[in-house]
């Protein structure tokens, strides 16, 4: 969508880096271009001009030491504009306003060509169901080979989703009542992944996008780490092998229940008790708190009804309440 003058206008040089996570400047030129004086006849040309000189002039210069580039190995300059970074199990994860971007070193390239084989490889029972999983599900947008041989994926962001992990880290536990609906977006990735035949094996707040206006949860990142079921993982986090032993074994397989165990866990997670201990899941609705620390059911469907019954049996007919934090205020000064 276009920008308009006085959106333009308003644009600090903290909106700039944000909006344009990656390929920033350039961008930039080309509204300088477009917004010429000698080519554009609007109104405010002259002032939009020069306001995004003054924009493109800062992400040069003051601003740089927020912003990195990356050059591919065809010697491709990358600009990117970081809102938070954080080191995962298959290497950095960076949160841009407009996408997220995974840099496989080299070390871990089966994983980083994992990660893409299975972002191509999405399968559904037919369009209805490609169309309500297309909120949970990451869009793949371009992998880069850098000059270093490492890999960078980078899928689509929802410039108000925010990851998981940075809402906890920086808000805290979540309200009872909104961490219900990312167990209900978390159980419905779940069965998809089970009619596709896939254990993602990393589900956990660092993988996962939330959107507080829109109730949504998008599975964005660790599938590099995902098994056809019923074959020996190649790799999985620590994490993943702490809260299921078993998986250390060389005779277990890929099973759907595991993701459903990682489901749980981000459940304790987001409330802030980790091991169901220290009251905050016991504090819950006993319906909802069994199901959050009883093992899963071994069908995913079934699961995510029983999900779907607890959830209306402690809090009755579900209703929308609106979770007052945004992407902005994550991300700002953090």
């Amino acid at each position: 969508m276009a920008l308009t003058a006085d959106e333009i206008l308003g644009m600090t040089r903290h909106d700039a880096m944000s909006r344009f996570a990656m390929d920033g400047e350039k961008q930039i030129s080309a509204l300088i271009k477009h917004w010429h004086p000698d080519i554009c006849d609007h109104a405010k040309s002259h002032e939009v001009f020069r306001h995004l000189l003054s924009l493109r002039k800062n992400l040069r210069g003051i601003d740089a030491i927020s912003r990195r580039v990356l050059t591919t190995d065809d010697g491709r300059k990358l600009g990117i504009s970081p809102l938070y970074t954080l080191q995962a199990d298959q290497g950095e994860i960076i949160v841009n306003r407009n996408t997220l971007a995974t840099i496989f070193p080299q070390t871990f390239q089966r994983l980083a060509v994992r990660e893409v084989e299975v972002l191509k490889s999405f399968t559904f029972a037919g369009a209805e169901m490609e169309r309500q999983m297309a909120a949970s599900l990451p869009e793949l947008l371009r992998v880069e080979t850098l000059t270093d041989a490492s890999t960078v994926v980078i899928v689509r962001k929802d410039p108000k989703d925010v990851l998981l992990a940075d809402l906890l880290r920086k808000k805290g536990p979540m309200p009872d009542k909104h961490a219900a609906w990312l167990c209900s977006g978390l159980m419905n990735i779940a069965a998809w992944l089970s009619y596709a035949g896939i254990m993602h094996g990393a589900i956990s707040a660092e993988h996962m996008l939330i959107n507080p206006e829109r109730h949504t949860v998008t599975l964005v990142a660790g599938w590099g780490f995902a098994t056809r079921i019923g074959t020996r993982p190649a790799a999985l986090p620590g994490r993943t092998l702490d809260l299921v032993p078993r998986l250390s074994h060389r005779e277990e397989l890929a099973q759907s229940v595991v993701d459903r165990e990682l489901v749980r866990q981000v459940m304790r997670d987001a409330l802030g008790d980790p091991h169901g201990t220290n009251g905050n899941v016991s504090s819950l609705p006993e319906p909802i708190a069994a199901w959050i620390n009883l093992p899963p059911a071994e069908d995913a469907v079934a699961d995510y009804a029983g999900w779907q019954n607890a959830l209306e049996t402690g809090w009755g007919p579900r209703r929308f309440a609106k979770y007052p934090v945004s992407a902005r205020e994550i991300y700002e000064n953090t």
